[in-house]
């Protein structure tokens, strides 16, 4: 099967949208699929290709002023229509709602082939980068976003969403049509800590300046408002009373970055609140083993692929309640849930001052994750890509079936109407003729009468 995967976010953008094509894409490859994945590129004048494993096409693109730093192609569809022409594709994937997901659709279209899309994002929680709160044209931000939403999906012959928490979501929207829950899978052997360079750890350990008495809280991932950084910053000072080798240290960047150093800065909490900032995704895996816990309070995601990685990693997370997290994160057995920040204090303390129920967690958080490696994720997604081909394969055969029927109806009409017509017109079309003809008889006859008595007068 040749696949086109079209997409606004890839690396070396660390998020959770880049690292489920990277390990879907991996994933087909193994299963013997062809793999193309489109994304923007900074400004140049031409398609590129960037990478050949997986295949990375990488097509010119603008920055957005208005929620900087996101870009979004240029009307580039026509090479790269060529492209998916000449790869013979058989199923377009889209993993974004605009650009890259808008060109996707129209080639589909254009092509003639089926289009799936994933729904990642819950857009009415992002509205806020754009808007501002402003309504447009008098619409609130998170009621166009649904509907935007909504739009963009129905679009698609199939749709894939990673929880049944966005399922639901998408129906509330409007959305009605061939919908498939499947959780992003990932690679699973790069986070075992058997995979690990240990020296790698100890240097990093070694730059960020952790001593061997430090608890790390580690975050990794997009700094934004939405991912409640700030909430674990404003319990720190609790945290560092009951225990003070507490460690926050806040892997990667966004718009909230700036923000959450000021806040470490106002709760005078000196280098127990660290920001290394971004890190390369190769070593990712590596850096969540500088961490003894994996922490969030972000209720803003559909699936959350970090609590994955973490868990791999042999890591317990502590993170706020979600309906996402309701299928990986279990109380007490891999994890510490809460909803009110307030207990943030006291699950830190459990966790690292009690090293029995710590290693409880840390070994039922390796063995939580199995179900989610990235061979399954790809079984599951192949299977959707074949059932989708199917329903549009049989579709559009039943379409032009009812097409040619509908010309032959057509024409047998036309038919019957000419016919009809040509009966009921008969004394208006036919009948003048057979009068002209029989008056021409009648003056013929009369001239011949005429004509043979005057000869026979000689």
């Amino acid at each position: 099967m040749n696949i086109a995967i079209f997409t606004d976010n890839y690396f070396p953008n660390i998020n959770g949208v880049s690292s489920s094509i990277y390990t879907l894409t991996n994933g087909l490859i193994d299963k013997g699929h062809k793999v193309y994945i489109f994304s923007i590129s900074e400004p140049s004048k031409k398609i590129k290709l960037v990478e050949t494993n997986p295949i990375v096409y990488r097509v010119p693109s603008i920055s957005l002023a208005f929620v900087k730093p996101y870009r979004a192609v240029k009307p580039y569809y026509i090479g790269v229509l060529a492209l998916c022409r000449k790869f013979k594709i058989d199923i377009i994937h889209s993993q974004s709602e605009f650009s890259m997901g808008i060109m996707g659709h129209l080639i589909a279209k254009t092509l003639g082939i089926p289009h799936i899309h994933t729904y990642h994002t819950m857009w009415e929680d992002y509205t806020h980068y754009v808007t501002h709160g402003i309504k447009i044209a008098d619409i609130p931000a998170k009621t166009l976003a649904r509907k935007l939403s909504e739009v963009y999906c129905e679009s698609a012959n199939s749709l894939i969403v990673p929880t049944e928490k966005v399922l639901q979501s998408v129906t509330s929207y409007g959305v009605d049509m061939p919908t498939y829950i499947i959780p992003s899978g990932i690679n699973l052997k790069p986070f075992s800590i058997d995979s690990i360079d240990k020296n790698r750890i100890a240097e990093i350990k070694k730059e960020w300046s952790i001593l061997p008495d430090d608890r790390v809280l580690l975050s990794i991932g997009r700094v934004a408002h939405e991912k409640s950084i700030d909430m674990i910053i404003r319990k720190m000072p609790e945290m560092l009373k009951k225990n003070p080798n507490i460690l926050f240290v806040v892997i990667g960047d966004g718009p909230a970055l700036e923000d959450l150093k000021a806040l470490a800065l106002e709760l005078n909490l000196g280098d127990r609140v660290r920001f290394p900032g971004f890190v390369p995704y190769s070593e990712v895996a590596t850096y969540y083993h500088v961490g003894d816990a994996f922490i969030s309070c972000s209720t803003s995601e559909t699936q959350g692929l970090t609590y994955y990685e973490a868990l791999a990693s042999g890591l317990p997370v502590i993170a706020r309640y979600d309906d996402c997290i309701a299928t990986i994160l279990n109380d007490k057995v891999n994890s510490r849930v809460f909803s009110n920040p307030d207990d943030l204090p006291s699950i830190a303390d459990e966790i690292f001052n009690d090293d029995i129920f710590y290693n409880k967690l840390a070994s039922n958080a390796v063995s939580s994750v199995k179900d989610f490696d990235a061979e399954s994720f790809a079984n599951k997604v192949e299977v959707a890509y074949n059932e989708t081909i199917d329903r549009y394969n049989k579709r559009h055969a039943e379409r032009d079936a009812n097409t040619l029927i509908h010309l032959k109806y057509k024409a047998s009409k036309s038919i019957e109407r000419n016919l009809f017509e040509f009966y009921h017109n008969w004394n208006k079309i036919v009948k003048p003729i057979e009068r002209k003809t029989d008056h021409s008889k009648r003056r013929i006859r009369k001239i011949y009468k005429i004509t043979k008595d005057k000869l026979s007068e000689f």
